[in-house]
């Protein structure tokens, strides 16, 4: 079945470590995509998530500034994941399945192939998913900033909860 990504209940969370602090950010807009999703085989067989890089916030005018500065968001106005392959998740019991799924992230222009723990819970009238990832400047190529004298350490922890909602689909002119 297709799920959409339910935009206004959709959100991902960032943490970025320094020494004695946490930079911590979301972004709760502008998130879309969709998930193709089998329970019958418990197999993901496709999905694609963007978020807009213009909406990430961390609550501090002045940081998200220099945020946006910083990975040049501007000029990369979208992060996304894509898929790469079909992945098969494991039913841990009645409408709830865990496992991990392997796709391209891109983000400030740098496109890597990321693990991605995947948890979704399957509801009569939508698809909550779980997603956690850790990210790292260095495996992006990107050099490390330096917040109020303070060197952000090289992984970052992602995690989003997405909402999803089943769509129809469109008619095949055999059945018509």
């Amino acid at each position: 079945m297709r799920y959409q990504i339910i935009t206004e209940k959709s959100r991902a969370d960032f943490t970025a470590f320094a020494p004695m602090h946490k930079f911590k950010g979301w972004v709760d807009k502008g998130i879309e995509g969709e998930l193709l999703f089998d329970p019958a085989t418990t197999t993901v067989s496709s999905c694609t998530i963007t978020a807009r890089t213009t909406d990430f916030d961390t609550g501090d005018g002045e940081r998200n500034s220099a945020m946006q500065e910083f990975f040049d968001f501007p000029a990369q106005p979208k992060a996304g994941f894509t898929l790469n392959s079909p992945a098969l998740l494991e039913k841990k019991a009645e409408g709830r399945y865990k496992g991990e799924l392997t796709g391209n992230l891109e983000f400030a222009g740098v496109t890597r192939e990321v693990p991605v723990r995947c948890f979704l819970i399957q509801k009569k009238d939508d698809l909550a998913i779980g997603l956690s990832l850790k990210w790292s400047f260095k495996t992006f190529g990107i050099k490390r900033p330096r917040l109020l004298f303070l060197t952000v350490k090289d992984e970052v922890e992602i995690n989003a909860s997405l909402r999803c909602t089943p769509q129809q689909e469109a008619p095949k002119e055999e059945d018509v």
